[in-house]
């Protein structure tokens, strides 16, 4: 049988990308630190549930944010999920959107504040629908443009809610063990 695959010295390297890669998103969160930290600060003083919220790769980032809260000690709901139960005055909304135009996020991101919830945004458009409703923004402003699509902010927005998880699990005095026993247990 053939080898149809073309030879390892004329396909791009990997590494050199993930390389660039990992420098813009060094640069696009040292540029957002204080936005990052208000964040964190935010959810380190709420005893509220927290909703979340966020379409495409945005949203598969929001849904692992989720579940370290979850194992975090939080309450917390994935938006659109069947058994989520409505979000009233005193909960918090976390929506994860680049454009912050998105549809279905910016259309919860509204009717959470009509009912008296807080909404957090984070976005990489400061003058966006979802920026204007919002009570807190955290603007990851994207230090390059050369990566496909939603790459960086994907990215980026992860790492930062992964350094907010670890500074959440240290303010709480969280251990692994804690979070272990709230681990599924069905899998």
């Amino acid at each position: 049988m053939k080898n149809h695959y073309p030879p390892i010295h004329s396909t791009p390297n990997p590494s050199d990308n993930i390389t660039s890669l990992l420098g813009s998103i060094s640069d696009t969160l040292n540029q957002s630190r204080y936005d990052i930290t208000k964040l964190c600060a935010y959810l380190a003083a709420s005893s509220s549930r927290v909703f979340v919220v966020g379409a495409g790769r945005s949203g598969i980032v929001l849904c692992a944010f989720a579940n370290r809260l979850m194992h975090l000690g939080f309450t917390v709901v994935v938006v659109g999920e069947t058994t989520s139960p409505p979000i009233t005055t005193g909960d918090t909304l976390l929506v994860v959107s680049a454009s912050g135009r998105t549809a279905f996020p910016l259309t919860c991101a509204r009717k959470a504040r009509d009912v008296g919830a807080t909404v957090i945004a984070v976005l990489s458009d400061k003058s966006s629908p979802l920026a204007e409703v919002s009570h807190l923004v955290v603007s990851l402003d994207l230090a390059s443009h050369e990566y496909p699509l939603g790459t960086l902010f994907e990215t980026s927005a992860f790492l930062a809610l992964e350094g907010i998880l670890l500074s959440l699990a240290q303010t709480r005095g969280v251990c692994e063990i804690d979070m272990a026993r709230r681990h599924t247990n069905l899998e």
